[in-house]
């Protein structure tokens, strides 16, 4: 992670997408500055956003939802994208299968675009963006 962070321009973000097979829905984002020492625990959002604190990025937010791929055929999906999605989050439920994204920027960059990107990630959430269209 630290190695990205000498890739990424000074007003970049960092876009991190997790698959957890052993959530534990009491590790949360909000949790990260205040759980001091950094325990390892299998993926969740704690641990994304204490992992992209100490690479030096300064996380925006973490989100995580259960969802799973599941097969459909192309034409089908691009018909019904938003049945698509919400099947996707009943088979995740069934399966356990537990997907995180998180967001961060650069710390040169200016903490004041989180809410908007933070906006954005969360727009994943429950099939959001595509109630739109």
């Amino acid at each position: 992670m630290r190695k990205i962070k000498e890739k990424l321009a000074p007003k970049g973000i960092l876009i991190v997408g997790l698959k957890n097979d052993g959530v534990d829905l009491k590790q949360r984002f909000d949790m990260y500055k205040k759980e001091p020492n950094h325990h390892i625990y299998t993926w969740n959002p704690l641990l994304i956003a204490n992992i992209l604190d100490s690479a030096g990025y300064v996380p925006c937010h973490v989100m995580g939802q259960f969802d799973a791929w599941h097969k459909i055929d192309v034409v089908q999906y691009k018909n019904a994208k938003y049945d698509y999605c919400e099947k996707g989050l009943q088979k995740g439920k069934s399966s356990n299968t537990y997907n995180m994204w998180s967001i961060a920027v650069h710390p040169e960059q200016s903490t004041s675009s989180c809410p908007s990107y933070k906006k954005s990630v969360e727009s994943i959430y429950n099939c959001e963006y595509l109630k739109s269209g």
